[in-house]
């Protein structure tokens, strides 16, 4: 019964996660001016960052789905929120363009932790559904 219970808040309470966390659209647009204006990044050099941290993230993805198996899933939700935490701050107050591109590339792989969640979630809402 209590499981229940924990499924069902659940259900309520993920369409609004999902809603607040996947809004790409304004986070490019701020991502850029942030890069532009701050950081005095041209847009070669952004479009750049984006590729490199997109290729690793691709790349990586393999590993770290063999990670969130062996780690679990809990441990792989706080391992990509903690990733998310340091690439932003790395991301704020790195001086170099290296280490902007550090920071990018595991916003990344933060990313793909994170996309690996919403899959655990899902399929978890799925089951929950099956068993009402």
């Amino acid at each position: 019964m209590e499981n229940q219970k924990y499924i069902n808040r659940f259900i309520k309470i993920y369409p609004y996660l999902k809603g607040f966390t996947d809004d790409l659209l304004f986070f490019v647009a701020i991502d850029t001016l942030f890069l532009t204006i701050a950081k005095g990044l041209s847009v070669q050099q952004i479009v750049f960052l984006t590729t490199i941290s997109s290729i690793v993230a691709l790349i990586g993805r393999i590993s770290i789905v063999n990670i969130i198996q062996k780690i679990g899933n809990t441990y792989s939700a706080r391992l990509g929120m903690g990733l998310l935490l340091v690439s932003s701050i790395i991301i704020t107050f790195g001086t170099s363009y290296l280490w902007i591109m550090i920071g990018k590339i595991l916003y990344e792989i933060a990313w793909v932790f994170k996309e690996m969640e919403n899959v655990m979630l899902k399929n978890n809402l799925d089951i929950a559904r099956e068993i009402r």
